[in-house]
Protein backbone atom coordinates (compact mmCIF):
# COMPACT_ATOMS: atom_id res chain seq x y z
CA UNK A 1 0.00 0.00 0.00
CA UNK A 2 1.68 3.42 -0.84
CA UNK A 3 1.80 6.31 1.55
CA UNK A 4 -1.38 8.16 -0.22
CA UNK A 5 -3.63 5.51 -0.11
CA UNK A 6 -2.29 4.86 3.75
CA UNK A 7 -3.11 8.13 5.17
CA UNK A 8 -6.45 8.69 2.92
CA UNK A 9 -7.48 5.07 4.58
CA UNK A 10 -6.44 6.34 8.24
CA UNK A 11 -8.37 9.57 7.30
CA UNK A 12 -11.65 7.42 7.18
CA UNK A 13 -10.39 5.32 9.99
CA UNK A 14 -10.19 8.77 12.12
CA UNK A 15 -13.32 10.23 11.22
CA UNK A 16 -15.48 6.47 12.11
CA UNK A 17 -13.81 6.17 15.19
CA UNK A 18 -14.64 9.77 15.92
CA UNK A 19 -18.27 9.24 15.73
CA UNK A 20 -18.43 5.95 16.96
CA UNK A 21 -16.10 6.14 20.04
CA UNK A 22 -15.55 9.63 20.63
CA UNK A 23 -12.71 12.51 20.14
CA UNK A 24 -9.37 10.71 19.27
CA UNK A 25 -6.48 12.65 20.14
CA UNK A 26 -3.07 11.00 18.34
CA UNK A 27 0.66 11.38 19.07
CA UNK A 28 3.17 12.85 16.98
CA UNK A 29 4.68 9.25 16.06
CA UNK A 30 1.58 8.94 13.97
CA UNK A 31 0.21 12.54 13.50
CA UNK A 32 3.65 13.60 11.12
CA UNK A 33 3.64 10.72 8.42
CA UNK A 34 -0.20 11.12 8.52
CA UNK A 35 0.21 14.67 8.01
CA UNK A 36 3.07 14.25 5.40
CA UNK A 37 0.98 11.48 3.35
CA UNK A 38 -2.28 13.64 2.73
CA UNK A 39 -0.39 16.57 2.12
CA UNK A 40 0.91 14.62 -1.03
CA UNK A 41 -2.79 14.24 -1.90
CA UNK A 42 -4.13 17.17 -0.82
CA UNK A 43 -2.17 20.32 1.05
CA UNK A 44 -5.55 21.75 2.62
CA UNK A 45 -7.13 18.53 3.56
CA UNK A 46 -3.34 17.78 5.22
CA UNK A 47 -3.66 21.32 7.32
CA UNK A 48 -7.31 20.98 8.15
CA UNK A 49 -6.69 18.16 9.76
CA UNK A 50 -4.00 19.19 11.53
CA UNK A 51 -6.08 21.64 12.96
CA UNK A 52 -8.80 18.91 13.99
CA UNK A 53 -6.62 16.51 15.87
CA UNK A 54 -4.99 19.80 17.73
CA UNK A 55 -8.03 21.15 19.13
CA UNK A 56 -7.76 18.04 21.54
CA UNK A 57 -3.95 19.75 23.01
CA UNK A 58 -6.14 21.64 25.54
CA UNK A 59 -7.46 18.90 28.36
CA UNK A 60 -10.42 21.56 28.63
CA UNK A 61 -11.55 21.38 24.70
CA UNK A 62 -11.18 17.37 24.94
CA UNK A 63 -13.20 17.79 28.17
CA UNK A 64 -15.87 19.85 25.67
CA UNK A 65 -15.42 17.91 22.80
CA UNK A 66 -16.35 14.10 24.45
CA UNK A 67 -19.41 15.74 25.95
CA UNK A 68 -20.53 16.99 22.47
CA UNK A 69 -20.09 13.50 21.39
CA UNK A 70 -22.17 11.66 24.42
CA UNK A 71 -25.04 14.76 23.87
CA UNK A 72 -25.35 15.52 20.58
CA UNK A 73 -23.96 11.92 19.02
CA UNK A 74 -25.36 9.13 21.14
CA UNK A 75 -27.81 10.07 23.72
CA UNK A 76 -30.32 11.72 22.66
CA UNK A 77 -30.77 14.60 24.57
CA UNK A 78 -33.48 16.98 23.78
CA UNK A 79 -31.97 20.02 22.02
CA UNK A 80 -28.55 18.78 21.44
CA UNK A 81 -28.60 15.53 19.90
CA UNK A 82 -28.51 15.53 15.80
CA UNK A 83 -29.09 11.60 14.61
CA UNK A 84 -25.85 10.89 12.58
CA UNK A 85 -27.68 8.12 10.12
CA UNK A 86 -28.01 8.70 6.42
CA UNK A 87 -32.23 7.58 6.61
CA UNK A 88 -33.05 10.78 8.37
CA UNK A 89 -31.45 12.90 6.04
CA UNK A 90 -32.73 11.74 2.98
CA UNK A 91 -35.98 9.39 2.98
CA UNK A 92 -39.23 11.66 3.44
CA UNK A 93 -40.09 9.76 6.64
CA UNK A 94 -36.84 11.48 8.47
CA UNK A 95 -36.53 7.91 10.46
CA UNK A 96 -34.11 5.03 10.71
CA UNK A 97 -34.84 1.79 8.45
CA UNK A 98 -35.58 3.77 5.35
CA UNK A 99 -34.72 3.13 1.94
CA UNK A 100 -31.21 4.60 2.54
CA UNK A 101 -30.59 2.44 5.03
CA UNK A 102 -31.19 -0.30 3.03
CA UNK A 103 -29.06 0.71 0.43
CA UNK A 104 -26.15 1.00 2.37
CA UNK A 105 -26.75 -2.38 4.19
CA UNK A 106 -26.95 -4.38 0.92
CA UNK A 107 -23.90 -2.72 0.01
CA UNK A 108 -22.12 -4.38 3.08
CA UNK A 109 -23.72 -7.51 2.25
CA UNK A 110 -22.48 -7.70 -1.31
CA UNK A 111 -19.04 -6.39 0.22
CA UNK A 112 -19.21 -9.09 2.99
CA UNK A 113 -19.24 -6.74 5.96
CA UNK A 114 -20.80 -8.55 8.92
CA UNK A 115 -22.83 -5.47 10.04
CA UNK A 116 -24.44 -7.25 12.96
CA UNK A 117 -21.07 -8.23 14.24
CA UNK A 118 -19.81 -4.86 13.87
CA UNK A 119 -22.07 -3.43 15.57
CA UNK A 120 -22.54 -5.18 18.69
CA UNK A 121 -19.38 -3.08 19.83
CA UNK A 122 -21.51 -0.57 20.11
CA UNK A 123 -24.85 -0.61 22.06
CA UNK A 124 -26.25 2.26 21.36
CA UNK A 125 -25.56 2.15 17.85
CA UNK A 126 -29.43 1.66 15.74
CA UNK A 127 -28.76 1.62 12.44
CA UNK A 128 -25.85 0.55 9.69
CA UNK A 129 -26.08 4.13 7.88
CA UNK A 130 -24.60 5.49 10.69
CA UNK A 131 -21.90 7.91 9.82
CA UNK A 132 -18.84 6.66 11.76
CA UNK A 133 -19.66 3.09 9.74
CA UNK A 134 -19.85 4.37 6.90
CA UNK A 135 -16.66 5.47 7.08
CA UNK A 136 -15.32 2.80 8.76
CA UNK A 137 -16.52 0.51 5.63
CA UNK A 138 -14.69 2.58 3.54
CA UNK A 139 -11.29 2.66 5.57
CA UNK A 140 -11.98 -1.16 5.46
CA UNK A 141 -11.87 -1.31 1.64
CA UNK A 142 -9.20 1.15 1.12
CA UNK A 143 -7.03 -1.15 3.25
CA UNK A 144 -8.06 -4.55 1.85
CA UNK A 145 -9.66 -3.94 -1.70
CA UNK A 146 -8.07 -0.34 -3.40
CA UNK A 147 -5.93 -2.80 -5.84
CA UNK A 148 -9.00 -4.89 -6.66
CA UNK A 149 -9.76 -5.34 -10.22
CA UNK A 150 -13.38 -6.98 -8.90
CA UNK A 151 -15.35 -4.71 -10.43
CA UNK A 152 -18.86 -4.99 -8.64
CA UNK A 153 -16.69 -3.82 -5.30
CA UNK A 154 -15.33 -0.88 -6.96
CA UNK A 155 -18.95 -0.03 -8.10
CA UNK A 156 -20.05 -0.43 -4.25
CA UNK A 157 -17.22 2.20 -3.10
CA UNK A 158 -18.47 4.57 -5.97
CA UNK A 159 -22.22 4.66 -5.10
CA UNK A 160 -21.38 4.90 -1.01
CA UNK A 161 -18.35 7.53 -1.67
CA UNK A 162 -21.82 9.67 -4.01
CA UNK A 163 -23.96 8.36 -1.21
CA UNK A 164 -21.99 9.82 1.59
CA UNK A 165 -22.09 12.85 -0.37
CA UNK A 166 -25.33 13.01 -0.43
CA UNK A 167 -26.29 12.86 3.05
CA UNK A 168 -23.13 14.11 4.97
CA UNK A 169 -23.70 17.92 4.24
CA UNK A 170 -26.81 17.76 5.51
CA UNK A 171 -25.68 16.17 8.63
CA UNK A 172 -22.80 18.33 8.90
CA UNK A 173 -25.43 21.76 8.30
CA UNK A 174 -28.09 20.55 11.85
CA UNK A 175 -24.63 18.85 14.14
CA UNK A 176 -22.52 22.46 14.05
CA UNK A 177 -26.11 24.30 15.30
CA UNK A 178 -26.02 21.36 18.19
CA UNK A 179 -22.01 21.58 19.17
CA UNK A 180 -20.22 23.35 21.48
CA UNK A 181 -16.38 22.05 21.05
CA UNK A 182 -13.94 23.78 18.48
CA UNK A 183 -13.26 20.50 17.59
CA UNK A 184 -16.35 19.28 16.19
CA UNK A 185 -16.87 22.49 14.35
CA UNK A 186 -13.95 22.17 12.92
CA UNK A 187 -15.08 18.04 12.01
CA UNK A 188 -18.35 19.77 9.93
CA UNK A 189 -15.35 21.24 7.98
CA UNK A 190 -13.43 18.58 7.70
CA UNK A 191 -16.67 16.29 6.87
CA UNK A 192 -17.54 18.34 3.77
CA UNK A 193 -14.14 18.99 1.94
CA UNK A 194 -12.97 14.86 2.92
CA UNK A 195 -16.35 13.56 1.12
CA UNK A 196 -15.17 15.03 -1.98
CA UNK A 197 -11.64 14.33 -2.27
CA UNK A 198 -11.76 11.01 -3.45
CA UNK A 199 -13.32 12.68 -6.80
CA UNK A 200 -10.87 12.33 -9.12
CA UNK A 201 -10.68 8.45 -9.23
CA UNK A 202 -9.17 7.01 -5.96
CA UNK A 203 -11.56 3.73 -6.25
CA UNK A 204 -11.45 2.87 -10.42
Amino acid sequence: MDAITWALGLGYDYIAHSFLEGPLRLSEDVMVPWLEGLSHFDEGISTDIAELVRCLDDAEDMAVANSDFNNCMVIPVPGCFVPPYASVFLDSSKTLWGAATSQVLSWYEQAGLDWIGQSSRYPWLRAPDHIGVEFAFVAEQLSSTIASSDIEINIIQLAMLQHMRDWVPKYVLEMEQRVTATYWRKMGEVLNSWIHINAGGLFS
